[in-house]
């Protein structure tokens, strides 16, 4: 997790004053150093560094000893990075909630096309990766993106409420591609319906009689076993709390590639399944590997399917049972949502079930004891 350190009380009382420049609250001039300082509830010296440092920085003018800072218009706010006194210059913010060497093709491709999309319009970009998923509630220390990266737009792969609700209060534009689903108002979902996606998935391997199906799930989404049990339940018409209680969906942090080896096989020998369905690449190779490895062939004893493939699929036999997702889709949709354009998520997702591709690695479900 990039690791930030705690917000100084300058550092606050910059982002404080910021926000108000940027909100218009006072005008063409800053007030007094003293009532500037009541209004944060800071010292005045802590109020006059902070106002030092904007001053610095060119969004504010000293107009001499004991008077009052001017708030830079024209040249001056254009100089320092502003296209008006009120008007912040726009700046994308990439969150990622793990490291780059975890991230598959998909997500890198959509990363690196939105970051150069962003600076051909003429908009700042830069990218984090912090492990919001995991914070019960929003963390002081988010706030030293605010002064380091100053976005007006954000845009989150596997977003959550807190992390929403932290980018509103500071009046940045929200995006996810993943994640929870944000209320209207807080923000805009990017992406595909995993409701849909699964569900359509589950209801195919049911027309050819698997009703033993196992959906493994690694990384650190909260809840994801619950939801994706009640998914998997509706559409094979069975107990969801059955499924999560015998293991036949089930959750697990992210750990080492033997270590998800060993689990999976674990439940593969204990539960027996006729189908797996793989989240993602990774997901689909890992289980391909166990299942050669307790003697199962592919598709002939265990169907497979992976809902989110990678360019590599192609390359592999017998060719993988999968939804042929076209990332220009996220692209094109971010680029909508950064230039104030709806974005048709429901679209997105009928385009992905209609691209469905059969593959060799599904077949009717064999006899089980």
């Amino acid at each position: 997790m990039t690791s930030f350190r705690r917000l100084s009380a300058i550092d606050q009382a910059e982002l404080a004053i910021e926000q108000g420049i940027a909100a218009a609250t006072w005008g063409d001039r800053l007030p007094s150093l003293q009532n500037l300082a009541k209004l944060l509830g800071v010292s005045t010296p802590t109020a006059a560094k902070a106002v030092a440092r904007l001053a610095k920085r060119g969004l504010v003018i000293s107009c001499g000893s004991r008077r009052r800072y001017r708030i830079a218009q024209g040249k001056a706010a254009r100089k320092a990075g502003r296209t008006t006194a009120t008007t912040p210059r726009r700046h994308l913010l990439i969150l990622n909630p793990c490291k780059l060497e975890t991230w598959d093709a998909g997500r890198r491709q959509v990363v690196v096309e939105c970051m150069q999309q962003a600076l051909a319009d003429g908009w700042g970009c830069s990218q984090e990766t912090v492990d919001f998923i995991r914070a019960r509630r929003v963390l002081k220390r988010w706030d030293k993106l605010l002064l380091r990266e100053r976005p007006t737009h954000l845009f989150a792969i596997q977003g959550t409420r807190q992390l929403a609700q932290w980018a509103r209060k500071h009046d940045m534009q929200v995006a996810f591609v993943g994640g929870e689903s944000l209320a209207t108002g807080d923000g805009t979902n990017i992406g595909i319906s995993f409701s849909d996606i699964l569900g359509h998935c589950v209801r195919h391997l049911r027309s050819k009689g698997h009703r033993h199906i196992l959906l493994p799930y690694w990384g650190s989404a909260r809840n994801f076993a619950k939801a994706a049990s009640r998914i998997v339940g509706r559409n094979l018409e069975t107990d969801p709390a059955r499924l999560l209680s015998e293991g036949w969906v089930f959750a697990a942090p992210h750990s080492t590639p033997d270590e998800h080896r060993a689990r999976l096989a674990r439940h593969l020998g204990k539960l027996q399944p006729t189908a797996v369905i793989a989240i993602d690449w990774h997901d689909y190779l890992v289980t391909a590997q166990c299942a050669e490895a307790a003697g199962l062939r592919i598709p002939q004893d265990l169907s497979l399917v992976v809902l989110n493939p990678s360019p590599d699929t192609r390359w592999t036999l017998p060719r993988p049972a999968h939804y042929q997702i076209n990332q220009s889709f996220f692209i094109d949709a971010i680029r909508d949502w950064r230039h104030g354009k709806a974005v048709n998520p429901a679209g997105m997702t009928q385009a992905v079930l209609n691209a469905w591709v059969e593959g060799e690695t599904v077949l009717p479900a064999r006899a089980t004891p």
